[in-house]
């Protein structure tokens, strides 16, 4: 187990290794942290059969994080300008998986435009 304390910053701390990439996420109670890490390394036991496409492999941009509810997922996508941006509170991996796509094809087809105006600029009275 990695969770150690930080006493510079009073919080406990679990680090990790991802696709040769260092993370760390911090945390103010023990229990927190050990729960958090409980759930990565039960993750990391529970991979996707060979063969299988895994929605969170480097690339996919979708990410689980932990909320008072339990674990939910955030998607990330690049918008028809090439800014990056996200949608959050998605309950299953595989219903962010669905949704990112389905924003994806939308910005393929023209059908999702980024409009980064104000009310003002719009010309609307």
């Amino acid at each position: 187990m990695s969770v150690h304390y930080e006493p510079g910053r009073r919080r406990y701390v679990v680090r990790w290794r991802v696709d040769g990439r260092q993370r760390i996420r911090r945390f103010d109670t023990v229990a927190d942290a050990e729960a958090f890490e409980t759930v990565r390394t039960r993750a990391r036991e529970t991979a996707t059969p060979v063969g299988e496409v895994d929605p969170t492999a480097r690339g996919a941009g979708i990410y689980p994080y932990s909320t008072k509810a339990g674990i939910r997922f955030r998607f990330v996508f690049r918008q028809s300008d090439g800014q990056l941006s996200g949608r959050r509170g998605v309950t299953s991996r595989r219903a962010a998986a669905t949704a990112r796509r389905r924003l994806l094809e939308a910005i393929d087809r023209g059908e999702s435009k980024v409009a980064r105006e104000t009310f003002g600029e719009s010309g609307r009275p």
